[in-house]
């Protein structure tokens, strides 16, 4: 089931504040312009970026000033599939190993923002569990 609303009824403002509090897929049916068909399925943006939060934060150990910074730039952008997308290559890349941690932080976004990054997760070495 999807909600169809009017862009018609909304400021530019208004729309560009939505868009930072929420991740919705737009479609445009021809014949209807100016209007946007949302899912169900919104994501809240604040918990992806607090999910990116303890991303970051769980692997600073692992990650240079300039990888992090990279990453930070795409989340300043709100160019989340980006930012996670070059996190994951730079584990990759890099020869990293991720935490579990991580892994399932990686995971959970992944999910979240419906990336198809499965078989390139799977390939980041694991480091053994802390004891």
């Amino acid at each position: 089931m999807a909600l169809t609303i009017s862009l018609a009824s909304f400021s530019l403002a208004q729309l560009l504040l939505a868009r930072n509090a929420i991740a919705v897929a737009v479609t445009v049916r021809p014949g209807n312009a100016g209007t946007a068909k949302i899912p169900r399925t919104m994501i809240d943006i604040t918990v992806v970026d607090g999910l990116f939060g303890e991303l970051l934060a769980s692997s600073k150990p692992y990650l240079t000033s300039a990888e992090r910074d990279e990453v930070q730039h795409l989340l300043d952008q709100a160019e989340y599939a980006a930012a996670l997308e070059t996190f994951v290559y730079v584990f990759l890349d890099g020869g990293k190993s991720a935490t579990q941690d991580v892994f399932a932080l990686i995971t959970r976004l992944t999910g979240m923002l419906q990336m198809q990054l499965d078989d390139t997760i799977s390939r980041i070495p694991r480091l053994p569990p802390e004891r």
